[in-house]
């Protein structure tokens, strides 16, 4: 993944309730997450994702990060 100026990042995929593509997360921590996730999405519907990508690069407005966040502008998942 990079950033090209002006444009969002690719985000990567998002299969499971914890997307931890920057491996910030123990796979322990990532599990009881994921079931906790998952128990609160059945309790009322409500859906939480987690995305970690790794990133290098200039922060704030129009940096990398920014950027990212553009990039799930028009992620499609979850319930409308």
């Amino acid at each position: 993944m990079h950033a090209v100026r002006g444009h969002a990042l690719d985000v990567p995929q998002l299969k499971y309730h914890v997307n931890d593509y920057a491996n910030m997360m123990s796979p322990e921590t990532r599990s009881k997450i994921e079931g906790d996730l998952k128990a609160f999405e059945q309790s009322d519907s409500t859906q939480v994702v987690i995305l970690t990508i790794p990133v290098s690069g200039r922060r704030g407005p129009g940096g990398v990060l920014h950027q990212g966040c553009r990039g799930l502008e028009n992620r499609t998942e979850g319930q409308r």
